[in-house]
C-alpha cells in the first residue's frame, strides 16, 4: 500500500486500511483507540492528499485508486 499512496502517514494508512475493510466508523475508532474527531480529521487529511472532494465517497475513491 505504501507504494500506492506514499504520501500518507502511518496513521492515515491505518485508517485507509480500515476504510477498505468496510469497518464501521465507530468500530474503526475503537480499533484504533482514537476519538471520533481524530479519525474524522485523518479522513480529511487523506482526502486532501489524494485531491478528493468532501462529497466524494472515500471508500469508493480509495478502491478505484487501488486498482
Amino acid at each position: 500500500m505504501e507504494t500506492l499512496f506514499p504520501e500518507l502517514t502511518a496513521a492515515e494508512q491505518e485508517v485507509y486500511l480500515l476504510i477498505l475493510q468496510e469497518k464501521m466508523f465507530n468500530g474503526a475508532c475503537v480499533m484504533l483507540g482514537e476519538e471520533e474527531s481524530t479519525v474524522t480529521s485523518t479522513q480529511t487529511y487523506i482526502r486532501k492528499k489524494l485531491t478528493l472532494q468532501p462529497s466524494d465517497n472515500l471508500r469508493k475513491a480509495l478502491q478505484e485508486r487501488k486498482k
